[in-house]
């Protein structure tokens, strides 16, 4: 069933008849808390309008606008998109309501003007609400966030019920006013109006930059010169500069940190603790450290002197035997699972800058995490640098987030396939 064509109007403000005693009045943007949704904006929905005209004229460059400034500021955009042909046991009343929905790939596409880019999420949307069967909450919840600013269409179903479920999850919503854009004028008014008194802040876009501009700035501390550590997951960073003191355990450091606490003081300890408990962990207290969104504001180029040599151990012949050996020996049933690990030495042909080579990692990397630790310092520094998929574990306050490979798979565009994977995964004893 197509979308029957949609007339031009003006685009609403929100009702001046509003309480002024609404509690969300004082929620403000923040970048190091909110994520932006880009919700449903696919060729077959925006079909129906106009694009030269309101309310999508205007929707369309303020979208676009967002995006970018999220970019800048390594805020989150999550683009929702209905997948076409879907089966009728996954769409569900939706059928009741709307029919068939999109049938062909290209109607499924998002718009070009809005294009994802590679480091942006898609959700494969299958009910009105953007969380309803998707991860946008878990992947709210791994990245920190609890504000969404929501954009697209249409405002009073899909952005109006993703800003409800929002609330409901204690996640923020702000509906952007003039990013939004509706069946009517009657519609977008009654979905600002009620998101305003009931859940959330309605807000045009100049007022949403102007608030991410505000809370953007500055940060803890003023860190200056090279970095002695860096703990990056590209939505948050923290970088410190210098060595104040090194403590040789766990709790001296602690005891500092609790003297610095009772003293009013806001210090940090960061470093690195072993896998051997009987050797010395790395731990630090920097001469000044930073704290901002996004991830590391680079003060050099990602340049890697040429190698001039590597030393493999073992070579790379008999770690092909220790394999074959380790899979016969599983095969007879001595071992279940048996993790091999092999070093490689490079020597390079000038000295290479421990921050080059963590912006190298991180910007190959898919996940954006990124660490460095200045080990030992003086004339025979040493830093240990780089760049994982997984988050094996983050403690904030009472909550705790861990983001491993093992024991996830894949999921699927396909529905069957998807729920087979599923079934592989709840049926495997290892993951």
């Amino acid at each position: 069933m197509a979308i029957p064509p949609i007339s031009p109007y003006p685009i609403p403000t929100p009702s001046t008849t509003l309480p002024a005693d609404c509690p969300a009045r004082s929620w403000a943007l923040e970048p190091a808390r909110a994520a932006l949704l880009v919700h449903d904006m696919q060729k077959y929905f925006l079909a129906a309008y106009d694009w030269n005209k309101e309310p999508l004229h205007s929707a369309l460059a303020n979208i676009a606008r967002l995006i970018t400034t999220a970019d800048q500021l390594g805020i989150p955009v999550f683009y929702s998109a209905q997948p076409p042909q879907q089966h009728p046991t996954r769409r569900g009343l939706l059928s009741d309501m709307w029919g068939q929905g999109l049938q062909t790939a290209e109607e499924a596409s998002i718009i070009k003007e809005l294009a994802p880019g590679k480091h942006h999420q898609i959700l494969t949307k299958w009910r009105y609400s953007a969380f309803e069967r998707t991860d946008l909450y878990q992947s709210l919840a791994f990245a920190r966030r609890d504000q969404l600013i929501i954009t697209g269409v249409y405002g009073h179903m899909g952005c109006k019920v993703t800003a409800v479920d929002a609330f409901m999850k204690d996640i923020q919503p702000f509906v952007i006013t003039d990013g939004i854009a509706d069946f009517t004028a009657q519609d977008h008014q009654e979905t600002i109006d009620w998101v305003a008194k009931r859940c959330g802040r309605s807000l045009d876009t100049a007022s949403a930059l102007k608030q991410l501009e505000v809370h953007d700035g500055p940060p803890s501390g003023e860190a200056s010169g090279p970095p002695s550590f860096v703990m990056s997951d590209s939505d948050q960073t923290l970088t410190t500069c210098g060595v104040k003191t090194r403590y040789g355990t766990v709790e001296q450091a602690a005891a500092a940190l609790r003297r610095a606490a009772e003293a009013g003081r806001e210090d940090v300890v960061v470093g690195a603790l072993p896998f051997d408990p009987d050797t010395a962990p790395v731990l630090l207290a920097p001469e000044s450290f930073q704290r901002h969104a996004g991830a590391p504001r680079w003060k050099t180029a990602p340049l890697v002197p040429d190698v001039v040599d590597i030393s493999q151990r073992p070579s790379l012949q008999e770690h092909g035997r220790r394999v074959s050996r380790a899979v016969e020996a599983i095969g007879r049933g001595e071992f279940q699972k048996v993790v091999l690990s092999r070093e490689e030495e490079y020597t390079l042909a000038s000295p290479v800058e421990p921050e080059a080579l963590l912006r190298g990692f991180m910007e190959t990397s898919a996940t954006g995490h990124g660490h460095l630790v200045a080990t030992t310092n003086g004339p025979e520094e040493a830093f240990f640098v780089g760049s994982s998929p997984e988050l094996l574990i983050r403690k904030e306050g009472a909550r705790i987030v861990s983001h491993p490979l093992a024991g996830t798979i894949a999921r699927s565009e396909d529905p069957v396939t998807d729920w087979a994977r599923a079934i592989e995964l709840t049926l495997s004893h290892k993951d």
